[in-house]
């Protein structure tokens, strides 16, 4: 992961192109052009860190907060200027100390950092997502979107972390002298960018809610505090830094509803204050924490919005802006995914995708549906370890069927993750020759032919006085089919909206594990427990885990299927497979992307064994940590008890059809 000559550095151009990415992917920030950071941005952008830190000091004085409609947005982006002061001063000390310090003062240097870092997480992340990535993301080398075949080294606190905790390694002082230096360029490069940046409210009301769910997804499952332990007390911090961040709004607040106001504040003070009560992130009791503090927490801060009139910008998040916490049963918008041109899913264009769902003209000799592999009895999957062929046979290479239930939720399909869009996912099936054997123009020729049901087509999606079926119409209307099926009302989700009875206690205690020890939340993330990284949800990114061939527990051999690297060719993304949702796992065996699993007794305990290297696979490039997690039976007991009670189809029986058999072929 770490390179002994040094750490790789972006150029000018993908720096500059980072800030790009947020106007496509965020269309409502108004960032800094190319153009507006002029010779100044592409000078600090091309530079080493260590560089930047030294010939880009951020100036002393701050610009002045805008008045009128801007005057709050300005006064906290001050604010957030001043805690990048306080970073780079961090970052300072932090250079100084692998200068000439100790080991301990050099990890006294580091948590000071990722403190002063964390006060300002919620506008950084907003505005700077790439820069953080580069001072805060995962230690783990990734493909370079700009030349797919070159990887580009992970960089920032975790890296460091890893030489730091939880005791320093050989050649801990080389690690820090070499990444100290990015966490005073990126301050400076995150005050570059919101220099160029018009804020309004929506953004730092944007940027509070999404923080505050950040800290109970990502910051309390350990995500980037795993060795530190610090996961709790940075999660503390940054709440309190949400808090600073609203705090030019409080007085407007206190103005127009003393009592949402008073609610706001102490929610944030009282969430904070749990967590510097309860450090010890394998204990903390997070269900608690959720209910009690951040669920209200978050609840204030979508009231505060609304009694200031203050307006959420557009976003791509499958989050709805209608939806205070990701954990409300309204908080998945379905169509955020779906391409510009997919149409609104009204009830008439569903049904009609359902009925293609079971409809055996789409196959090539008319002798499977889609809901022959995917059956609602089974939570959408199979039963089987692998996807037979057409003709009964298990060929090579395939796969097990996973649930299509929530398939909307995610930004990429498949176990490659090789497509962007559900209605790519459509073409994809009914063209594989081992799959539906047929292509959308042959199946669009053939339903085209039933008068009534192209009728239908013209009904649900409007048409031109001809019925017609039209390839991509088939795409759209089952793709519409498979964002209606949605399931996120189990007893898991009950509890986390108030009713904590609705779990058992070994389930509380499953669920402690889940996010504490067992650590499957830093990959299976809440609420959704698939890979999309909250609380956008863009991105997910794909783990190498170590699947072996045959459910060994030592000299297990790997299954050779090369997972992403067939479809990237990137070498570290050899046998990296998306991280699918854990919702209804209890109906979905057997497990694994080959089905070598046949139980969640099994899964957890190659799990507990650290993977493929743990149970004596050769796996260097595997991303998941290798160590044993030394959970005790009870524990693994318990965390299975905690994924049975995520089982819930209520919701997609309600789209069901009425009867399950295939519709003749015609």
């Amino acid at each position: 992961m770490r390179a002994a000559d040094g750490m790789r550095v972006p150029t000018a151009a993908r720096r500059l192109i980072s800030v790009s990415e947020m106007t496509v992917r965020r269309p409502f920030l108004v960032c800094a052009s190319i153009a507006s950071l002029g010779l100044l941005g592409a000078f600090v952008g091309s530079m080493r860190p260590a560089r930047v830190a030294a010939a880009v000091p951020l100036p002393d004085r701050e610009l002045p907060a805008p008045a009128g409609p801007a005057r709050r947005a300005g006064q906290a982006r001050v604010a957030y200027f001043a805690g990048l002061m306080a970073l780079d001063s961090a970052g300072r000390r932090l250079e100084r100390a692998a200068e000439q310090g100790t080991a301990d003062s050099v990890v006294t240097a580091f948590r000071a950092a990722r403190i002063a870092f964390k006060a300002v997480e919620a506008l950084a992340e907003y505005w700077s997502p790439g820069t953080v990535k580069d001072l805060n993301g995962p230690a783990i080398d990734r493909a370079d979107t700009e030349a797919p075949y070159a990887m580009l080294q992970t960089t920032g606190m975790q890296v460091m972390e890893e030489v730091l905790f939880p005791d320093t390694t050989a050649g801990w002082r080389q690690v820090i002298s070499e990444q100290a230096p990015i966490v005073r360029w990126a301050a400076a490069r995150m005050r570059q960018v919101a220099s160029g940046t018009e804020p309004i409210d929506g953004h730092v009301f944007a940027a509070a809610r999404l923080e505050v769910m950040r800290v109970v997804t990502l910051g309390l499952a350990g995500f980037d505090a795993g060795s530190s332990g610090d996961g709790a007390l940075e999660a503390a911090v940054a709440l309190r830094g949400v808090r600073a961040m609203l705090e030019p709004y409080m007085p407007d607040l206190a103005r127009a509803e003393r009592r949402i106001a008073d609610r706001l504040d102490v929610s944030l003070d009282a969430a904070a204050a749990y967590l510097d009560a309860h450090r010890d992130m394998d204990g903390l009791n997070r269900m608690a924490f959720i209910v009690a503090y951040a669920g209200p927490a978050a609840r204030a801060i979508d009231a505060a919005r609304r009694t200031l009139g203050v307006t959420l910008p557009p976003s791509a998040s499958v989050w709805a802006s209608s939806a205070a916490t990701l954990f409300d049963d309204d908080a998945f918008d379905p169509q955020a995914f779906a391409p510009a041109d997919a149409p609104a899913a009204s009830p008439e264009i569903i049904a009609l995708g359902r009925d293609l769902f079971f409809d055996v003209r789409l196959s090539g000799d008319a002798s499977r549906a889609c809901a022959s592999c995917h059956q609602p009895a089974r939570a959408f999957t199979d039963g089987l370890a692998r996807r037979p062929n057409r003709d009964g046979r298990t060929p090579a290479g395939a796969r097990n069927t996973p649930t299509v239930i929530n398939v909307a939720l995610q930004p990429r399909t498949f176990f490659d993750q090789r497509t962007l869009y559900l209605e790519d996912q459509v073409a994809d099936v009914v063209s594989n020759v081992e799959e539906m054997g047929s292509s959308l123009t042959a199946a669009a020729s053939l339903l085209g032919r039933d008068p009534r049901l192209a009728a239908r087509f013209d009904s649900a999606l409007g048409g031109s006085g001809t019925p017609v079926v039209t390839p991509r119409r088939i795409q759209v209307v089952l793709a519409a089919y498979l964002r209606s099926l949605q399931a996120n009302d189990s007893r898991f989700d009950r509890a986390l909206r108030g009713d904590t009875l609705a779990l058992s206690a070994a389930e509380r205690r499953g669920f402690t594990v889940f996010e504490g020890k067992g650590k499957c939340g830093t990959c299976h993330f809440l609420p959704l427990f698939n890979g999309a990284t909250p609380p956008l949800f863009t991105e997910s990114e794909a783990e190498v885990i170590g699947v072996p061939s045959r459910p060994l527990t030592h000299n297990a051999a790997l299954d050779p299927d090369p997972g992403q690297f067939a479809v990237t060719r990137v070498p570290t993304e050899r046998h990296a497979f998306k991280t699918p949702t854990l919702r209804n796992i209890a109906l979905t065996a057997p497990y694994m992307h080959n089905g070598v699993y046949r139980t969640l007794d099994a899964v957890v305990d190659f799990y507990n064994r650290g993977g493929g290297t743990g149970i004596g696979a050769r796996l260097p490039n595997q991303t998941l940590p290798p160590d044993p997690l030394n959970l005790t039976r009870r524990e693994q007991r318990d965390l299975v008890a905690f994924l049975r009670a995520l089982t819930d189809t209520t919701t997609v029986r309600a789209v069901a059809p009425r009867a399950a058999r295939p519709r003749p072929s015609h």
